[in-house]
């Protein structure tokens, strides 16, 4: 389940602003109206509905009450604009027929499918203990209750396979723990644990005190079902956990191994504190993925004995032939390791890392037999040792070029780093004064934000947050007025951002993201009565750019379309603004971004598209190219 929480308009909700320089607005003297109010929390007959539990792009979960069965339950339905849309409720209704034929323990489980005002909505099992990904916080877990947790999601995933159903998106993100003990509804705590035969000695493993459970269903489909909705060619999932032929965008080949697969990235997460594959992009991490192995958990953890690194490197075969059989098979090895018996996988020996080492690099491979056979002529000799001398010295001519841009790389780095120095200690000596132009001036709306801002910068939000309720109050005040202009609600825009900058610092996710919407819909009603202002579209884009920031920040295919429709709309109103240099670096951030997103979303033609437009705007950018060696051009 998302953690973000839905935005709610109005003016009693907060909201964000760009972070730019800040200047006082001109005055308008155009009298508006206000924008429309916001929505409530929904209405479910039987259901007391609570507050937000999360969101993503295209649905919401609240916490609700049943009202009979004084029971809490988790409350999912699709956000107020998709209502109407046949493709989102196809999707929504879907997930509740997988989720509904999945009764098992370590499977969130569904309560009631329903509709109220056309809405559709499910009442789902509330898990409260937080996600797995949360619980390793990046820190290997003990390896007997990582491979009991690992043991008890295999069984849950057959017991899905056997209903023709895959997941396609396991990952620690996606496992919920309880906060209760691991208990039978009798209240017994058993001595062995769900799926674990009594025959074996199991009081050799120590007892969890959590049940894991697989949730977010929302990427399964039935093996089955022949109208398949995702079409070849796009890559889903997330990339760091997404099995290699789901990386290569072949998703009718996506079966039962690619959910092994998913069991062996939770694995090694658990074992190492990290994914088996984290590249500084999106796409480097896709290409880590389909080409390269993962580094053996045992090098990263050496409390990792070896006969679990080797079960959990066969779930990470390339080949889905070589994985696993099936999810039970992986479970029963599991146990075997856990009771001290030996297991069925076997390490890969010197002749199976050949192959795979050819089968990643064929070229290389091609090469080293080509060296054998030179022996067998010295001509064919002679001639291949030409070729690799020439290639050797392209290679190098290359390496000089390489080396040239980085070195102007590093002295554009260690400029950009001097400038950064000068702005910190500007940003330090100024608070004192915007501090006493605040008290001098207690009725303007800015020498109050320039202080919260002055505070923010020094990283001390429990200070600013008396400036920024002094600001909010005046801004409210002048947008209550019959006489209030856009420059006011420009104001209120302004506290909003301010206010979401100060929640990230409390480490409030949901505060900053419901801020940083009022402040993005705000901006978007002034544009629309002042769309010629530069002012206004330049305020509406930083907005736009900090909350595609926080969907991208989600990695849910779901975010991520909401997140290129926002950077879309933010690239629209760049392309209709005049400017410089910033204007340029601003469409160039753009671009980067939208290529990024349509990458993780397997869009490869579009990402193309705009990886192009970036290297456009860098040429305007950057004129002085690297000198080419001489050894390229001859």
């Amino acid at each position: 389940m998302s953690t973000v929480r839905e935005p709610r308009p109005g003016l009693e909700s907060p909201a964000p602003e760009p972070v730019q320089a800040l200047t006082v607005p001109l005055r308008s003297a155009l009298v508006v109206k206000p924008p429309a109010g916001y929505v409530g929390l929904p209405r479910i007959a039987g259901y007391e509905i609570m507050h937000v539990l999360g969101q993503g792009g295209m649905s919401t979960v609240y916490l609700a009450s049943h009202l009979k069965l004084k029971r809490r339950v988790a409350i999912k339905m699709i956000k107020r604009e998709d209502w109407d849309d046949p493709a989102q409720r196809e999707r929504f209704r879907k997930e509740a027929q997988s989720i509904a034929s999945l009764q098992h323990p370590n499977i969130v489980q569904i309560f009631e499918v329903g509709e109220t005002d056309g809405a559709p909505f499910l009442a789902l099992e509330y898990i409260s203990g937080g996600t797995l990904s949360r619980h390793i916080g990046g820190r290997p877990l003990p390896v007997k209750h990582a491979a009991r947790i690992a043991q008890q999601l295999a069984e849950a995933i057959q017991f899905a396979h056997d209903r023709q159903i895959i997941h396609r998106d396991l990952k620690p993100g996606n496992i919920l723990l309880s906060a209760e003990p691991n208990t039978r509804p009798d209240g017994h705590t058993p001595k062995h644990f769900p799926g674990e035969s009594s025959t074996m000695n199991s009081r050799q493993v120590p007892p969890l005190t959590r049940v894991p459970k697989i949730t977010d269903f929302g990427l399964a489909r039935l093996l089955t079902d022949a109208n398949r909705q995702t079409q070849s060619g796009m890559a889903i999932g997330t990339p760091s956990y997404m099995a290699p032929e789901q990386a290569a965008g072949k998703s009718d080949q996506v079966g039962k191994p690619a959910d092994i697969y998913g069991l062996g990235t939770i694995l090694y997460e658990m074992l190492t504190g990290r994914p088996p594959f984290e590249g500084d992009t999106i796409l480097e991490t896709v290409q880590l993925v389909r080409r390269e192995e993962p580094v053996p958990p045992g090098r990263l953890n050496r409390k990792v004995p070896r006969d679990l690194e080797t079960i959990c490197l066969k779930c990470l075969e390339k080949e889905p032939s070589r994985r696993y059989a099936s999810a039970h098979d992986l479970a029963l090895d599991l146990e075997r390791f856990l009771n001290k018996h030996p297991v069925l996988a076997r390490p890969v020996g010197l002749p199976g890392r050949t192959m795979k080492w050819a089968r990643r690099r064929p070229t290389e491979a091609i090469a080293t037999v080509g060296g054998f056979m030179l022996f067998t002529g010295l001509v064919i000799y002679l001639a291949t040792v030409q070729t690799l001398l020439g290639r050797l010295k392209y290679s190098n001519a290359q390496l000089e070029v390489k080396t040239h841009q980085l070195e102007e790389l590093t002295e554009q780095e260690k400029s950009r780093n001097r400038n950064l120095r000068g702005l910190l200690k500007d940003s330090q000596t100024a608070p004192g004064e915007w501090l006493k132009l605040a008290e001098s001036e207690p009725d303007d709306v800015w020498a109050q934000l320039r202080a919260a801002d002055a505070l923010l910068a020094q990283n001390q939000p429990d200070e600013a947050r008396a400036y920024l309720n002094h600001a909010r109050k005046l801004a409210r005040e002048a947008v209550r007025q019959p006489s209030a202009t856009l420059s006011n609600w420009g104001d209120l825009a302004a506290v909003h951002d301010r206010t979401s900058e100060m929640h990230r610092q409390f480490n409030d996710e949901s505060g900053s993201w419901n801020e940083q919407t009022t402040s993005r819909q705000l901006r978007e009603w002034i544009v629309e009565q002042d769309s010629e202002s530069p002012r206004w579209r330049f305020d509406l884009c930083m907005s736009l750019l900090k909350l595609a920031r926080m969907h991208l920040e989600r990695e849910s295919m779901e975010d991520d379309h909401v997140a290129v429709m926002l950077l879309r709309r933010r690239l629209e109103l760049l392309t209709i603004t005049t400017g410089g240099v910033d204007l340029l670096q601003a469409k160039l951030h753009t671009h980067e971004l939208l290529a990024e997103v349509h990458i993780r979303l397997g869009d490869m033609s579009t990402a193309d598209a705009h990886v192009n437009e970036a290297k456009s705007i860098r040429v305007r950018l950057y004129s002085n190219k690297p000198k080419v060696p001489a050894a390229l051009k001859s």
